[in-house]
């Protein structure tokens, strides 16, 4: 595939926008072009963030011939990878950042943010709820196995998910369900928050609770 340089200098543009004055409209030109535009990777092409999570670099090219990475072109790669993505005009500092549910965000939606949802997810006790398994086009096929593997690593040896529909007041909330461990290295809210990370933004996600975890699929 040809590289798609027009994206590029479009985000060559907007990079050269001073920080100050990033507003709406600078974050949506950015969403808009980020997927395919073509950038160069850094070397090494995962770096461990601040965060202490794994992110795959990706700069504005040198003049001159390169190979061309993009975000979309990637997505099998960094869905197995279970990593983020930083985007820069060089290979130092990042000027924006995506992490891992933002790209299963894309490779889903085909939008890296989408509107996150308003209010607490609010008791599961005492409440009617439909437990069923998420499908692909929730939780794709290289995500699943992220996210056992990153339980697994946290002390939940069968980790299960589910997807909670819980009646609410005005409709339907759905809620994905996962393990959490007992005892942790970490702890169970750490656990939690990593899987808030590998999952999108627009995600309600909560452990499972205990009495419905017999109801839930292996992941």
């Amino acid at each position: 595939m040809e590289p798609d340089l027009r994206k590029t200098h479009e985000m060559a543009g907007l990079f050269e926008v001073p920080h100050g004055a990033r507003d709406d409209a600078w974050t949506a030109a950015l969403l808009d072009n980020v997927g395919d535009a073509s950038f160069a990777a850094w070397a090494p092409q995962i770096r461990v963030g601040p965060d202490g999570l794994g992110y795959f670099g990706l700069a504005l090219p040198a003049p001159g011939p390169f190979t061309p990475f993009s975000i979309r072109t990637l997505l099998p790669h960094l869905l197995e990878s279970g990593v983020g993505v930083t985007v820069g005009a060089d290979n130092l500092r990042p000027e924006w950042v995506f992490r891992h549910g933002d790209v299963v965000s894309f490779a889903v939606t085909d939008a890296f943010l989408q509107a996150v949802p308003v209010g607490e997810v609010g008791p599961l006790e005492g409440v009617e709820i439909l437990v069923a398994s998420p499908s692909t086009s929730i939780l794709p096929t290289p995500t699943r196995a992220v996210l056992r593997r990153m339980l697994q690593g946290h002390g939940v040896p069968d980790p299960r998910v589910g997807l909670l529909c819980v009646p609410r007041e005005g409709g339907v909330q759905q809620i994905l369900a996962v393990d959490l461990p007992a005892e942790s290295t970490v702890g169970a809210d750490q656990v939690l928050s990593l899987a808030k990370w590998l999952l999108p933004r627009h995600y309600r996600v909560v452990g499972i609770p205990p009495s419905l975890r017999n109801s839930m699929a292996v992941l």
